[in-house]
């Protein structure tokens, strides 16, 4: 009976010590879990701010290729309207210089 009680003792000892390194590894356990959901948090966080940039840039992008297109239609207006009226400066001086060319003949 003494060695069964010391037996039993024995057991308690060892499941209490047992007991203890549980809640030791079920407090870092939890520590680490805290800490996880912190950096998981932040990261979402993160992540957020970053989808939002991205779409601040897709959105500038978008604007800046519109502008982009509009100052090139407007350039090649440009470039048209200035060969129109060179052409006709090139024709009105023809125009004229066959006039003088015609004076000078009869003069």
């Amino acid at each position: 009976m003494e060695l069964e009680i010391q037996g039993l003792a024995e057991e308690i000892q060892r499941l209490r010590a047992q007991s203890k390194l549980e809640r030791k590894r079920i407090n870092e356990l939890a520590l680490e879990r805290t800490n996880l959901t912190t950096r998981m948090r932040d990261q979402d966080e993160e992540l957020k701010v970053k989808a939002k940039l991205l779409e601040h840039i897709h959105d500038e992008t978008v604007s800046l290729t519109l502008e982009l297109n509009m100052a090139e239609e407007q350039s090649r207006k440009l470039e048209q309207e200035n060969k129109e009226l060179i052409d006709r400066w090139m024709a009105r001086m023809g125009e004229e210089a066959d006039a003088m060319n015609n004076a000078s003949r009869f003069s």
